[in-house]
């Protein structure tokens, strides 16, 4: 069975007879490669054209067309009535579908829901468009933490690489995989205390992402690269300023990027460096 969830809604591919609820055909634009937006820029007096460079693509617009079966005409009615206050807030709304191989979301705006003539029935028809900024198509992410650099005798900072961790403590690193078929960003989460901050390090390429700003025990750090954005504790402390390095990178596709966590600082407490990466795909 496949399902789509939306606006708190779950819509399923088909009803048994008598079965009351809402059910889904014709989902469109979910799968499949969205429209290339790079030029055509032919060569005026030479064979084809030229080299449009990286070829980013368009955002992706889901539809279905979407019914719901009640007991009664004013059951079916007052469902959709429901649907479109959910449907139509201002916020962006998570559609995730489940499919026979995996469940995966985008976040998408509702852009309209048309229902057909209902009268005289126990059943209302509606078509549902919907936008998402983002192409791809992202699975549950996978995430792993680590402690900062230590030994049991202890370690001294800055780290100087490369390090010999011997057989105990913890190396401070983590390793982000991305089993799907498109690059993804890992979001990162640190937790304090630090008393100035922490950088993370990708392993394989050297970029860094590096967070100078004095943090407490209790302060958590939120570092979303695929947008640019860093904020603490609630996402409106916005605190890009203090991000003196931005080297963002992504998890390529089938592939792993090691990360290497560093405090800035004294530490205290018990901080962790998370990674949330979604597998993406098209």
């Amino acid at each position: 069975m496949t399902t789509i969830d939306l606006a708190g809604v779950t819509f399923v591919d088909h009803l048994v007879p008598g079965q009351t609820g809402w059910a889904f055909q014709g989902l469109t634009d979910w799968y499949g490669v969205p429209t290339s937006k790079a030029p055509e820029a032919d060569i005026p007096q030479g064979q084809g054209s030229f080299d449009p460079g990286v070829d980013y693509r368009s955002s992706a617009i889901p539809s279905f067309q979407a019914i719901y079966y009640g007991a009664s005409e004013a059951e079916a009615l007052a469902a959709v009535e429901d649907f479109c206050a959910l449907g139509t807030s201002d916020a962006q709304q998570v559609m995730r579908v489940t499919d026979v191989l995996r469940a995966t979301s985008r976040e998408v705006s509702v852009r309209s829901v048309v229902s057909h003539d209902h009268h005289g029935r126990n059943y209302v028809l509606v078509d549902v468009d919907t936008f998402a900024a983002d192409p791809l198509r992202y699975g549950d992410p996978e995430i792993v933490t680590t402690a900062p650099p230590s030994l049991a005798g202890g370690l001294a900072f800055p780290i100087v690489f490369p390090i010999d961790f011997a057989t105990t403590g913890s190396p401070g690193r983590m390793v982000t995989t991305n089993p799907g078929k498109q690059a993804t960003f890992s979001t990162f989460t640190v937790t304090g205390g630090l008393s100035g901050g922490f950088s993370l390090i990708d392993i394989e390429d050297g970029q860094e992402i590096r967070f100078e700003f004095p943090m407490s025990v209790s302060d958590v750090v939120t570092v979303d690269p695929q947008t640019g954005r860093a904020w603490i504790n609630d996402e409106s402390n916005v605190l890009i300023g203090y991000l003196t390095k931005s080297e963002f990178w992504q998890v390529p596709p089938r592939s792993f990027r090691t990360i290497q966590f560093n405090p800035i600082g004294s530490v205290s407490g018990t901080p962790i460096a998370t990674a949330s990466t979604p597998p993406a795909y098209l």
